[in-house]
């Protein structure tokens, strides 16, 4: 009898072993937002560049270090070329939607046509630190159309496989007239324009730009980082959900360009706007795409003013590891732009860990404002804030360096990528 009640017992361990494992299985799919697939494929982070060097390198080169790229039609051939390469390459063509330069060609055409905004005193308004770039009337139906011509014969003539509209989504009137010589009035009322006439002026020509280029996509850069959006929440959707959009370049979302770091509190909104769009706007759509930018340098090469005592490594390392914490799909393409001896030695080697699936969504280690997230191959943390702490891993790591770990210090402002040891 003894032995028939153990064999029952046993038996009953292992059952409910097993309700407690499929049980496990089934919680993997509900997470704290609700959303993340753990079922899903490896988390590969795509690359995307804003280039000055293009014709300075080879196009091999170009084809092994990016996915994608934003550039003007004088570099036209060397996309053909990568084009030639690698079939799967875009490259999207760069438009500043709401300026017109008074260098360009169609400089006269605008004024003849009374395109450029003007000040209550009649005077053209322009950018004061581009003072060649002058507001156009992006309200002006004639504008809208030509300028969405002009976009789809320049992709037709130089092989684009679309555009991204700079100073394309503002949700309201100080933003999209940031550094104007003075406040520039609506010539259809007569007044200085309303944050609705922004939203509604850049949702028409939207739709013109779309309907001119058909399939080819229609990129936008705006929305600068994670507390405008979501301070702004309701009037970025007004936007969002109006526009014929197929992806977002949002170039603030890891650190303020002004030289200083996001607090806490700004960085989690930009990752909390990284999960969002991928939830959202980019869900059931696999032709959209997010751009997460990160400028350590300016595309001209210049310096760019990071934060004090860090460097580009570090920047770099960041906002990848950043960019990881809430990656859930692959059509997120991280721009970390640098020149091209920065990106082969110290960029492309972090796109070059295979992460693995997501076995978990970020969370905070406890104790501490470290930010953590897990994934087949590597455990990813990054800590957002001015103080350092000592992380106990529970098992042994291997840094990209290749150095073996059981604990780590992270430092203030710091991202770090660990390797698994199986």
């Amino acid at each position: 009898m003894r032995k028939y009640v153990l064999l029952a017992y046993g038996l009953l361990v292992f059952l409910g072993f097993l309700i407690v494992a499929q049980g496990s299985q089934m919680s993997r799919s509900i997470t704290s937002n609700g959303t993340i697939d753990y079922s899903m494929h490896d988390i590969i982070i795509k690359r995307y560049t804003s280039p000055n060097y293009f014709n300075e390198i080879e196009a091999e080169t170009i084809a092994t270090l990016f996915d994608m790229c934003q550039a003007s039609s004088w570099v036209a051939e060397k996309i053909r070329q990568v084009h030639g390469i690698r079939p799967d390459f875009k490259a999207l063509l760069y438009r500043n939607l709401r300026a017109i330069y008074n260098y360009s060609g169609e400089w006269q055409m605008a004024l003849d046509n009374n395109w450029i905004l003007k000040d209550e005193n009649g005077q053209l308004v322009y950018v004061t630190i581009y003072p060649t770039n002058y507001l156009v009337d992006i309200g002006n139906p004639q504008y809208q159309k030509w300028v969405a011509n002009w976009i789809k014969e320049n992709i037709n003539q130089y092989g684009f496989d679309g555009v991204m509209t700079d100073f394309s989504l503002h949700a309201w009137a100080s933003e999209h007239f940031w550094n104007a010589s003075a406040s520039p009035i609506n010539p259809r009322t007569g007044k200085s324009w309303k944050d609705e006439e922004i939203r509604q002026a850049l949702i028409e020509v939207h739709k013109e730009i779309k309907n001119a280029i058909s399939s080819n996509l229609l990129v936008c850069n705006g929305i600068f980082q994670g507390q405008r959006f979501w301070r702004r929440y309701d009037e970025y959707m007004e936007i969002l959900s109006n526009s014929p959009l197929d992806g977002l370049v949002s170039e603030g979302l890891w650190y303020q360009y002004k030289g200083t770091w996001m607090s806490e509190e700004e960085w989690l909104d930009s990752l909390n706007m990284l999960v969002w769009f991928q939830d959202n706007f980019l869900k059931e759509k696999p032709e959209r795409i997010f751009v997460p930018g990160c400028k350590l340098e300016s595309t001209v090469g210049d310096p760019y003013p990071l934060p004090p005592n860090c460097s580009k490594e570090q920047m770099a390392t960041y906002a990848f590891a950043s960019t990881l914490l809430g990656a859930k799909n692959n059509q997120n393409y991280l721009a970390l732009i640098a020149d091209v001896n920065f990106t082969i030695s110290i960029v492309q080697p972090l796109y070059n860990v295979d992460v693995g699936a997501p076995l978990s969504d970020y969370y905070i280690i406890a104790d501490t404002h470290v930010y953590a997230r897990d994934f087949s191959n590597v455990k990813v943390l990054v800590n957002p804030t001015s103080d350092s702490y000592v992380i106990g891993l529970q098992g042994m790591f291997k840094t990209i360096d290749g150095e073996l770990v059981s604990e780590i210090v992270m430092e203030r402002h710091t991202g770090v990528i660990l390797i698994r040891v199986h």
